[in-house]
């Protein structure tokens, strides 16, 4: 072969080798800039609500770091289990790479959830029972109710009735709350109980329960709320009372309201989740997920007891400030 033939065979195999090299660099660099699509489908996008506002700040603020495409569709409130299954049907058929879905039922949602095949499926605050989904990201709702039924033990006389107001049947977050809270109590105490109501997160709701309970229960002195609402609107009712009414309030979560209850007196304890970093934790999850990372089955965000004796101090300010805001 002449020098001039080698050249140019040298050439062409030069060629083809930088051919292969920006192919596999354009592969690498494409793969590595893809965005990943994940929808939020929300049980409650209340406005009104801090905890959801401030879940979707965090998720935000993932969204931001993790360089992911993110959507937030939701139903109005807790109750429209029907709607959130036409969502979910959606959001399926969008092929996104991952579903957070925050269930407002836990069972009913499932029938849809078997079915998935492509998006990973997590949840977040509220679970599921379907085997389709991967992850729960939230509180430990059993240990809160638990520990929510260790305070009151400690503090309830045996002639005290206990006011119990719960949110709405059928959420795995309440539901666990509830088994928590009764296996703290002893068998005498669970006796004492007047309930369990139900406000269907309505803090109007609750506050006609709670005016309606006091009034007929001159022995209720001690509320139980396992939710914001069902907090909030026992207060109101309390606050039209006279001082020397002697009553309390226990729940899961805060308000406003409950705030100022704390400050004087009504509130007892609070135990206020860390909705920040449930959102934030939950896009962190879905990104790890999709990348076949190995995961735990539950990411525990954890929850804060707060009192009058404690709530002035930096942590629990923190905490607290998002709701007072």
């Amino acid at each position: 072969m002449s020098m001039r033939g080698q050249i140019k065979k040298n050439l062409i195999y030069f060629l083809m080798f930088a051919l292969f090299i920006t192919i596999i660099s354009v592969s690498y660099l494409t793969s590595n800039d893809k965005k990943y699509k994940i929808i939020f489908i929300s049980k409650a996008l209340d406005k009104f609500t801090p905890f959801w506002g401030t879940m979707q700040q965090g998720m935000y603020a993932a969204e931001k770091e993790y360089g992911v495409e993110l959507e937030i569709v939701g139903v109005e409130d807790e109750t429209q289990v029907e709607k959130q299954k036409i969502l979910l049907t959606e959001a399926i058929e969008s092929k996104p790479d991952a579903i957070i879905l925050c269930a407002a039922s836990y069972t009913q949602l499932d029938s849809i959830c078997d079915n998935i095949n492509g998006p990973v499926l997590i949840t977040v605050d509220s679970d599921i029972q379907s085997p389709k989904r991967l992850g729960y990201i939230g509180t430990n709702n059993y240990e809160a109710g638990r520990e929510l039924g260790r305070i009151l033990s400690s503090k309830v006389s045996e002639s005290d009735k206990i006011l119990f107001i719960s949110s709405i049947e059928g959420t795995s977050s309440i539901m666990e709350r509830e088994r928590g809270f009764m296996s703290s109590l002893t068998g005498k105490q669970k006796g004492q109980i007047v309930g369990p109501f139900y406000c269907e997160t309505i803090v109007e709701k609750s506050y006609e329960i709670s005016k309606k309970a006091l009034a007929e229960n001159p022995s209720i002195k001690w509320v139980i709320g396992m939710n914001e609402p069902s907090v909030t609107g026992s207060v109101l009712a309390i606050n039209e009372l006279t001082a020397e009414s002697g009553i309390s309030v226990l729940g899961i979560d805060t308000s406003k309201t409950v705030i100022k209850g704390l400050e004087y007196g009504v509130v007892d304890t609070v135990l206020v989740q860390k909705p920040f970093n449930m959102g934030y934790q939950s896009i962190k999850y879905a990104v790890d997920a999709i990348k076949g990372e190995k995961l735990e089955a539950h990411i525990d965000t954890g929850f804060q007891v707060v009192n009058k004796g404690n709530m002035y101090s930096k942590e629990n300010q923190k905490l607290l400030f998002i709701f007072a805001d």
